[in-house]
Parts: structure tokens; C-alpha cells; sequence
């Protein structure tokens, strides 16, 4: 069916590459939820934006769609999830002595959050491995704070098989190029509908938490739940501002990610992908564990900002921090 991904241009494998990763991943998925998930509304919505986020990106991996009609199915997407109930109502306590809640502001919230957090995933599938693991780790701990939020199954058990799906996909994902006929990408179709399921699960994640505002603060709070996608969102909003600022499509492609940088500083893609996941899990481990442990929604707050500000300044300024890392700016 023309699913092969070429080397060429920016990509620098060796030889063509199966795109059947995110299928793969979406018919295990999907059969794990026909078998073991609770009957819920919830695991129907999300059933319903992954498989419209899988079929039309295997259309764009097929096709090449444009970055417009990309962005509209991803919108429409989002927007299922808010008709079936999953959006973000409140930002907790942050700085404030009460909890700030969106009202009417909670749609389009939740549609530019989950948007965001799509393209995030996406931009992550620039080295073997990286999306897969980076979205393992992140679910990982999304399952412990629905957890400790009191989800049901009906959040956890999707958590679950996702992981397991991607963790099946990683096996042949993570194949030495010399392994070529095992080897597989999981294509625009498997990064997106991985984004939406992640950003889905983690609002449900806190949606939970949020019931018990009316008497104290929630176990893990919205702004716990971020630090678990604080390094991905970041990269992503961060560049698409560069890229707005030099007056480019912020859909454009290009090597300017963290994973780029640190591969230009000589790190192997396999060192590459350890680096970004072991920060990724220290964020999550963070947010959640640090809300555990009694850190303030204010403290969690401050750091997030301080953290996401260095993350858009090395982006930003990348190439004197690739300068200076070297040695280069040294008299």
C-alpha cells in the first residue's frame, strides 16, 4: 500500500522502512479494550479520536498530507474528547488561594492543550525509539496518579495495554539497522493517535483529583499531571515560536529538537534517546511524587516555569549553547 518510509532529505536510515507501527499498535490497543476494559463512555471517546487520529495518519503517511488538514482532524479530534466529558476545568491552586477554574475558557483550553500535546509526541519520532519510550514512561505515570486520584479501570486498564502495545512496537522499532527486514517505524499514524491517548488519559487522570476540590487540595493536582508532559510540550511550543519568530510554517521540519542538539553534541541516538527519557521520568517522578510528598501547588508551579523557560532558552539560543558546550565561546 506505499506505507514505506524512504531514507532522503532529512531522513538518514538505510534503506526503506515498514510505516506500520501505529496499526500495529492500534489493533492491539483496540483488541485489549474489546477484551478487558469496563463498558465506559470514556473508553468509547477515546477509542473514537485514536482510530480517526490512526486512519488519517496513515492516509498522511501514504500521501504527505498539508500541515492545515493535519491540524484540523487533530482539532476535531480534541473536540471529541471534550463531547464526551474529558476536559480540563480547573488549573488547581497555583499561586492563587482558590482554585482557578476555566469556565466557559475550559473548551478551547482543552482542545489548544491536547493539540499541542499531539504534535508534541509527534515531533519526538526523529530517532528509534525515542517517541516509544518517552510515551511508555509518560503513561507510566499517568497510571500512578490516576491511581492515587481514585480513577476506576476505566482509565488505568487503556493506560495499561497502551503501554503494553507500545512496549510490543518497541522490540522492532528499536532493531539494529544491519536487522533491517524486523525492523519498523510507527509513522505519522502512530505518533499522533499516541499524543491524542496521551493527553486524553492524562486529563482523565485529573479529572478525578479535581472532584475534590470542595474540601482540600487534590492528591496529584493539574500541575502535577503537567510535569509528566512538561519536556515534549515544551520542545514543541518553544520551536514552533522560534519558527514564528524567523516567519516559517511552525508545521515545518527541520533539526532544531532537544534530540537533534544533543546528537550534534556527539551523543549516538541510543545515548540520545537514554538522556531524554531519564529526564522525562525525572519530571513525571517529580510532579507526582513531589505533590505526594506535600510540595505545594506554588512550588510545583515556580519550578515548572523556571524549568520550561531554561528548555525554551536553550532552543532558542541553541547554537551559542552548542558553542559553549564545545568549548567554543572559551578564551
Amino acid at each position: 500500500f506505499g506505507l514505506m518510509d524512504e531514507p532522503g532529505g532529512r531522513k538518514r536510515h538505510n534503506g526503506a522502512v515498514p510505516l506500520v507501527g501505529g496499526l500495529a499498535m492500534g489493533v492491539s490497543f483496540f483488541a485489549a479494550l474489546a477484551i478487558y476494559a469496563p463498558s465506559s463512555w470514556i473508553v468509547v471517546w477515546l477509542a473514537a479520536g485514536m482510530a480517526l487520529l490512526l486512519i488519517v495518519g496513515l492516509l498522511d503517511d501514504r500521501r504527505e498530507l498539508g500541515a492545515g488538514m493535519r491540524f484540523l482532524v487533530q482539532s476535531v479530534a480534541a473536540g471529541l474528547m471534550v463531547f464526551g466529558g474529558v476536559e480540563i476545568t480547573t488549573l488547581g491552586y497555583l499561586f492563587a488561594a482558590e482554585p482557578i477554574e476555566l469556565g466557559l475558557w475550559a473548551i478551547p483550553f482543552t482542545i489548544a492543550c491536547t493539540v499541542a500535546v499531539i504534535n508534541a509526541v509527534n515531533m519526538l519520532d526523529g530517532v528509534d525509539g525515542l517517541a516509544g519510550c518517552v510515551t511508555v514512561v509518560m503513561l507510566g505515570w499517568i497510571a500512578v496518579a490516576a491511581a492515587l486520584n481514585g480513577a476506576g479501570a476505566n482509565t488505568i486498564v487503556p493506560v495499561l495495554a497502551l503501554m503494553a502495545a507500545v512496549a510490543g512496537f518497541l522490540i522492532y522499532n528499536l532493531q539494529p539497522e544491519k536487522n533491517q527486514r524486523l525492523r519498523v517505524f510507527m509513522g505519522d499514524s502512530g505518533s499522533t493517535m499516541l499524543g491524542f491517548a496521551v493527553a486524553f488519559l492524562a486529563v482523565t487522570a485529573g479529572l478525578y483529583g479535581s472532584a475534590v476540590y470542595g474540601n482540600g487540595q487534590s492528591p496529584i493536582p493539574p500541575i502535577g499531571i503537567a510535569w509528566i508532559l512538561l519536556l515534549p510540550v515544551t520542545d514543541t511550543v518553544a520551536l514552533t515560536l522560534l519558527r514564528l519568530t524567523h516567519k516559517r510554517n511552525p508545521m515545518s521540519p527541520d533539526r532544531q529538537h532537544l534530540h537533534h542538539i544533543l546528537m550534534r553534541l556527539g551523543l549516538g541516538p541510543r545515548a540520545t534517546v537514554a538522556v531524554i527519557v531519564t529526564v522525562v521520568a525525572c519530571f513525571g517522578g517529580f510532579g507526582v511524587l513531589g505533590a505526594v510528598a506535600g510540595l505545594s501547588e506554588a512550588w510545583l508551579t515556580g519550578a515548572l516555569i523556571a524549568v520550561a523557560m531554561l528548555h525554551a532558552g536553550v532552543i532558542w539560543q541553541q547554537e551559542r549553547v552548542e558553542g559553549w558546550l564545545r568549548g567554543e565561546g572559551k578564551q
